[in-house]
């Protein structure tokens, strides 16, 4: 992680909007800003006032090795995938019906013959697939619910 990654983050976890940050330290809102964007390089002494402001020590600031940024961390990257994998898994599903109905179109009056028994298997088999997808989401979505609860405990609290 970048050092402008790091002050958002740090900031974040100490619960700070950027106007209360900048406030503490003698800047303006926008500087803040800057610096977590990347646009702004703090000097010296302003990243040990930062320091200072969010508990932390330089290292901290520059190298995000502060535990409390590890946990958020891993809560982010845990609540991103418990929301992309059902959500990929769940749009998988109309593309399956749409490949079955257009590679294996079986019409409501088709008999089964000999001749259109592997086209009828075929169709059965994608539409198990898309099954198993559903199922999948439904399991990936609750998998995630759970490992959100566990991480959530060890955040920092919030302050306000």
């Amino acid at each position: 992680m970048t050092v402008h990654q790091n002050l958002r983050d740090l900031r974040q976890i100490s619960g700070l909007t950027q106007e209360e940050a900048a406030s503490r330290v003698g800047l303006t809102r926008q500087a803040i800003s800057g610096y977590e964007s990347g646009r702004r390089q703090p000097d010296m002494d302003m990243l040990l006032k930062l320091a200072e402001l969010y508990h932390t020590d330089l290292l901290g600031v520059v190298y995000g090795r502060g535990s409390a940024q590890k946990k958020m961390r891993r809560f982010q990257v845990a609540a991103l995938m418990t929301f992309l994998v059902p959500l990929l898994l769940t749009l998988m599903h109309p593309c399956l019906i749409l490949f079955a109905n257009t590679c294996f179109p079986v019409a409501g009056d088709m008999l089964i013959t000999e001749a259109t028994r592997p086209l009828i298997e075929t169709r059965l088999a994608v539409i198990g697939a898309w099954e198993l997808l559903e199922g999948l989401a439904q399991a990936a979505s609750f998998a995630g619910c759970i490992l959100l609860a566990v991480l959530l405990p060890g955040l920092p609290p919030c302050r306000r």
